[in-house]
């Protein structure tokens, strides 16, 4: 079972279905408009102990943890699919960040799982 999920404030209704739903221990609020990640991870660790974190954002979430300087590994999964004309980019709103190769892997069904790291952080 997953420990917590983090989304912004306005979201309280569906944050209090989730805990409700029993498939959750905790969800977290992220602020009304702008997002406080140092604060939300410094949550994580005193509520559960967590120090590493698998982020499954969409880009605004993804974004604002760039921002924060809090992404150290980027994991993408590319399948041979074409993007919907409304899809996102995978980081809004942030400038270019260096990262450098660390695999690839092709996977069944022909999609490729790419791992990259942080390029100041891993050289």
């Amino acid at each position: 079972m997953p420990h917590g999920v983090l989304n912004r404030d306005e979201e309280k209704e569906i944050r209090k279905q989730i805990v409700q739903s029993d498939v959750i221990e905790a969800v977290i609020g992220l602020g009304r408009h702008d997002i406080d990640i140092h604060a939300a991870l410094c949550k994580l660790y005193s509520l559960f102990g967590i120090k590493r974190l698998m982020l499954e954002g969409g880009s605004i979430i993804n974004g604002a943890f760039l921002k924060a300087d809090a992404v150290d590994e980027l994991s993408l999964v590319v399948a041979p699919v074409t993007a919907d004309a409304d899809d996102k980019p995978l980081f809004y709103g942030c400038a270019s960040h260096p990262f450098t190769g660390a695999s690839a892997k092709v996977m069944e069904g022909g999609a490729v799982w790419l791992r990259y790291l942080d390029k100041e952080r891993f050289t």
